[in-house]
């Protein structure tokens, strides 16, 4: 297998940018696509160049990476090479499944999934006067103040029974030093609330007891209001932001939100109906199919989001919903979400130059060409989406629609 003679091989494979990128004609046309520079076609290439073989490549059939159908057929790229249509495939994720009816070579990057959603929009300006503050300390602040009002009520009430009953109501001055320090719970209440805002205190109690609690409320209110009003400082230099949706969670938490997830993604569609975990199974549940373009559109009218492909997602919103000043109305999750073990080659069962083909993709991993060609394959996806960015209306429109709004 280290020299092929020359040998045509037939190649079957989706577009996914930035894996493979072809000029391809009209539907139903039976011609082999053109490559374009791409990850995939740079890593064709060069096999080709090394073990001397040409090839042509095709799409599937049934336009989709591959999903079981319960008679035992695949559909797509994987039912190709089910039934001997096509020597191997590009970019193919190896599922458990597609393992059973397909070899694959060894896994050379990743495929990462992403959340795209709006920006996160500045909270409204009447909230920066609460937000220096948790809703939990907030609660506590409250307890306190009723809890220390409640202490110096009963504390006066005590004190005024005990000079009552042993000095006796009968003196004229003990009269007027019981009557001075007689609170009502109100009264407590409202000397707890004018300490806390930074008033004075008016005719604070004689006995002792009494003293050291509005001693001690002095300085625990000197302390929370330094703290407020440091972080209410803070806050009103920084503009605050609603939190961005970064993971599973993050959505599942959102009031009246939906996402989307591409239609053709076959095993992104598996990963998210056999994962075990339990947000993810949540997810699942309200996932919608559409187009990666028609999922953005959404995004730009509020409450969606999209779940797609790292790589697919910076190319397009780069190329497409960026300014020359580099805004773009998106947010990219900072979480990632790996598809299975990554992406692959499919090749039919039993395949004699697959190992072949892994071996050469090990070298090709470990000098460093994939990284290096996948960093070419973004930035040329990213050139040509800036040239036919002035002819895709629908995007454009959308755009301006946002800044406008702005």
């Amino acid at each position: 297998m280290a020299d092929m003679r020359g040998h045509r091989f037939k190649v079957v494979g989706l577009e996914l940018v930035p894996y493979t990128i072809y000029r391809r004609d009209p539907p139903g046309s039976k011609n082999p696509v053109i490559p374009l520079q791409s990850l995939d076609f740079s890593i064709l290439h060069t096999i080709a160049d090394k073990l001397n073989f040409t090839y042509e490549m095709r799409p599937p059939l049934v336009e989709q990476f591959g999903l079981p159908l319960e008679d035992g057929n695949w559909t797509g790229t994987v039912g190709m090479l089910q039934h001997q249509q096509a020597d191997f495939s590009l970019v193919l994720s190896p599922t458990p499944g597609r393992t059973q009816v397909v070899d694959f070579t060894r896994v050379y990057a990743s495929e990462p999934l992403c959340i795209i959603s709006l920006k996160p929009r500045p909270l409204p300006q009447h909230l920066q006067l609460i937000r220096p503050f948790s809703g939990d300390l907030w609660v506590s602040v409250l307890v306190s103040v009723a809890c220390w009002a409640a202490t110096l009520w009963l504390l006066q009430k005590a004190w005024s029974s005990w000079v009552s009953s042993f000095i006796g109501s009968n003196s004229k001055n003990s009269g007027n030093n019981t009557s001075r320090n007689i609170v009502t719970i109100s009264k407590a209440f409202l000397n707890s609330w004018s300490v806390m805002l930074q008033s004075q205190y008016e005719r604070p109690p004689l006995n002792i007891t009494a003293r050291m609690l509005v001693g001690w409320w002095l300085v625990f209110c000197l302390v929370i209001a330094a703290a407020y009003r440091s972080s209410l400082v803070a806050h009103l230099t920084v503009l605050s932001m609603f939190p961005p949706i970064d993971s599973f969670q993050d959505l599942l938490d959102q009031d009246g939100w939906t996402w989307g997830l591409p239609s053709t993604a076959g095993s992104i569609n598996m990963y998210f109906s056999m994962s075990p975990d339990s947000v993810t199974q949540e997810v699942n549940k309200f996932l919608q199919p559409e187009t990666l373009e028609n999922g953005l559109e959404r995004i730009l009218r509020g409450h969606h989001s999209v779940i797609a492909n790292m790589y697919t997602a910076t190319i397009v919103i780069s190329s497409r919903y960026t300014d020359t000043h580099g805004f773009t109305p998106f947010h990219i999750s900072k979480t990632s979400y790996p598809v299975f073990a990554g992406v692959a080659w499919g090749f039919r069962r039993g395949a004699p130059f697959r190992q072949r083909f892994s071996l050469i993709k090990q070298r090709m991993i470990e000098s460093g060409l994939i990284d290096h060609w996948m960093s070419e394959a973004i930035t040329a996806a990213a050139k040509d989406g800036e040239k036919a960015y002035a002819t895709y209306k629908p995007m454009a429109s959308s755009m301006n629609y946002l800044q406008h709004k702005e």
